[in-house]
């Protein structure tokens, strides 16, 4: 498989996982079972993260 192919099948494959879950732009985060559409500031994806970490413990 050429990798212009196998680039085109991960991109197909981002965009179909991007509209299951209903984002459409730019940033946008999955951070355990948290939907974070738009940018956000440093503390905010640490408070997240450690959140999320948590609740997976």
């Amino acid at each position: 498989m050429s990798l212009s192919r196998l680039a085109y099948l991960m991109i197909r494959r981002n965009h179909e996982l991007a509209r299951a879950l209903d984002i459409n732009g730019t940033p946008a985060f999955v951070i355990g079972d948290t939907l974070v559409p738009g940018a956000i500031d440093l503390k905010t994806l640490q408070r997240l993260v450690a959140k999320a970490r948590d609740a997976a413990s």
